[in-house]
């Protein structure tokens, strides 16, 4: 439109000659805080000023060496991907090897790489279409992973897990041991993530690793921290990782009881079983064995273990929401949310009972066993419930208030195509499906479990690739989740009853007044014995020269302010008589004089106690004891030119000398 001679016209007579874009208010603010920046904080230091404010805009340029890296290793994983399907395919003559063990070994890494490159493509979702997924998150704007740096990470990894199953088919060829690739795997990715290294930054991403690192921490302490969005998203995506949580403990409990190790030859213990053999409930393998026929182990059996793993992330989720109703105790969305992840407990918990049952006699078929049907009930519910409260509350879809032509959406969308959230919608009811089927009935038949679990997990991580783009658009648009994206200051009103020497108490003690982070922890702030405002002013005034002879009296600053003490200081003031301009001039100057070094000595008005605006400061009444003048002084003149409201006085049934005046405080 401005392109043409019209829209030229028109940006130059209405655009440019308009307020908002002749206003340099905004500049003079920028230039100021630049100006503040640079000489009272790094001490003239222009270069290191302008690095710490200048924030990068969401949509950066990509450093080139990244996009190389990222197409270098992304090319190298699909060469690679080739391979060892071509080598699954074609039938290839080894020693024997146990079934199933080598899948469940690779298979978790994989998901979690799949996982994080998702994410990476989430974020340019995100950046593309205005989510500022930065400040939700709290991550620093100046130093955060890009979308192309996070698909780096995951494609380079990517390689080195092909490389790696790939020396796993082909070892005997080398004459090494095939389980010593998936040490070799865990090894590198251990010392990756974990090690202090900060420099080459390209490589490590030490501030992001750590931040990784201080948020699964805070997930797995939950009731222990207060949860941010951060917490919170990750304690989903890990709802959808059950798969890698299952993978990682069979890993450690493979090695750690099946295999024997003899130099670089390490070999898992075999249980052979004939054909004629039977494996089931009554005929276990034991503990330390591996069966290299059907792949059975007690480390993908042991029903206690493995139900324990199952119930990890719901139970974080489950803590997040109890911490969340402490800080915040509104039943809805906080106990709700956490009556969703109690379903899950059910789920896995009537499973196992269901598989303890049965696994008394082989004569006992499943639809005999009477937790076989709670089994199926509470999996019911834990589908319907959530399923609805994606739809619902983590979408925030089917608003009445949508539009006509957008039915059942809601009334603000960023990706603007609708069709995309019904399509969202269908997939989530479809592959939610097949991953409850996944984690509660695959778990009940092993064998079948295996490549069940190979076709889900996948498209489970799918589910929350989707689900992560309507969540934050969600978040971004409505603050569904009641979580603050910056540093909030509370506005917790002080709780102020009593008199006024209690009020100068909160004010004059350092933690008289405590944050509501200390609140919610329960801790209450320690006492400190302090001098009083009142009596820092008097100490204070005793070394001023010009008011050294005045007398104060500080025994009414204890008097409780009620309403009869304001209505009786009311009508004093209309009986004050004998009082000239200059008088009050002088007074009120000398008033500012003695209190502009104090924050709040006046009580608040009755309408106002114990709210947020007895924290204002306003200035002191103050009676004046005799109908005589203060001489004017050069400074009190001066003084006077201030902005302040002028003292109010009033005169005493007992007059004092005219040179020593005296004044209380009410």
């Amino acid at each position: 439109m401005i392109g043409n001679e019209r829209g030229a016209e028109y940006r130059t007579t209405r655009v440019e000659k308009s307020s908002f874009f002749l206003n340099r208010e905004i500049e003079s603010l920028i230039s100021k805080t630049e100006s503040i920046v640079i000489n009272k904080l790094e001490g003239g230091d222009r270069q290191t000023a302008m690095k710490r404010l200048k924030v990068p805009p969401l949509s950066q340029k990509q450093q080139a060496s990244t996009t190389f890296t990222l197409g270098l290793f992304s090319g190298c994983f699909i060469v690679l991907a080739v391979i060892i399907l071509l080598s699954v395919i074609i039938p290839i003559t080894w020693p024997q090897e146990p079934k199933w063990v080598g899948v469940r070994l690779f298979r978790g890494f994989f998901l979690l790489f799949l996982d994080v490159w998702l994410v990476g493509l989430n974020i340019l979702g995100w950046t593309e279409n205005g989510v500022n997924h930065v400040l939700i998150f709290e991550i620093d704007p100046r130093q955060h992973l890009t979308y192309q740096a996070l698909m780096q990470i995951s494609s380079y990894l990517f390689v080195l897990w092909s490389v790696c199953v790939i020396g796993y088919i082909y070892a005997p060829l080398m004459g090494l041991s095939p389980l010593l690739f998936p040490l070799i795997l865990m090894a590198i990715c251990v010392v990756w993530f974990f090690n202090p290294l900060a420099t080459p930054e390209g490589l490590f991403h030490r501030s992001s690793r750590y931040w990784l690192l201080r948020r699964c921490f805070y997930c797995f302490t939950a009731p222990l921290h207060m949860v941010t969005f951060a917490d919170f998203w990750l304690g989903d995506q890990m709802n959808s990782l059950l798969t890698v949580f299952l993978d990682m403990q069979y890993f450690v409990c493979f090695y750690a009881t099946e295999v024997d190790y003899n130099g670089w030859n390490v070999v898992a213990r075999a249980h052979h079983s004939g054909v004629n053999d039977t494996i089931d409930s009554l005929h276990p393998v034991p503990w330390g064995y591996v069966d290299y026929t059907s792949g059975q182990d007690k480390c993908s059996t042991a029903a206690g273990l493995r139900s324990f793993v199952l119930i990890i992330p719901a139970a974080v989720r489950f803590l997040q929401c109890l911490r969340r109703y402490r800080d915040a105790p509104h039943f809805h969305p906080h106990l709700t949310n956490a009556g969703k992840y109690m379903t899950t407990f059910l789920v896995v918990g009537f499973g196992a009972a269901n598989r303890w049952y049965v696994g008394r006699s082989p004569d006992i078929s499943q639809f005999a066993s009477p937790f076989f049907y709670l089994w199926i009930l509470s999996y019911i519910i834990s589908f319907t419930y959530t399923f609805l409260w994606d739809v619902f509350m983590d979408w925030g879809l089917c608003d009445p208030k949508a539009p006509k032509d957008m039915p059942y959406l809601r009334n603000e969308m960023i990706y603007g195509v609708k069709w995309y959230y019904y399509a969202a919608v269908v997939q989530d009811f479809v592959l939610r499906l097949l991953w409850v089927m996944n984690v509660s009935l695959g778990e009940a038949w092993t064998l079948e479990a295996e490549l069940l679990l190979c076709v889900t997990s996948p498209l489970e991580l799918i589910r929350r690739f989707i689900w992560n783009f309507l969540r934050l658009e969600n978040e971004h648009v409505n603050n569904c989740g009641n979580f603050r994206a910056v540093r909030d200051i509370s506005i917790k009103p002080i709780e102020f009853k009593g008199t006024l020497e209690m009020l100068i108490n909160k004010i004059d003690k350092e933690d008289a007044v405590t944050h509501r982070r200390d609140q919610l922890n329960g801790k209450q702030p320690k006492k400190k014995q302090k001098k009083t405002a009142a009596k820092r002013i008097i100490s204070h005034m005793a070394h001023m020269p010009l008011l050294q002879h005045i007398h104060l009296s500080d025994h009414n600053l204890h008097k409780p302010w009620s309403k009869h003490s304001t209505s009786d200081l009311t009508k004093r003031k209309n009986t004050v008589h004998g009082t000239t301009s200059h008088n009050n001039q002088s007074n009120s100057s000398l008033h500012r004089l003695m209190f502009r070094n104090t924050s709040m000595l006046e009580p608040p008005s009755m309408g106002t106690i114990g709210s947020a605006k007895t924290e204002r400061s306003m200035p002191v009444r103050a009676r004046k004891t005799s109908m005589h003048e203060v001489p004017s002084t050069s400074t009190i003149g001066r003084a006077s030119t201030e902005q302040s409201q002028p003292a109010r006085a009033r005169k005493t049934s007992e007059p004092e000398p005219a040179s020593v005046p005296k004044f209380t405080l009410d």
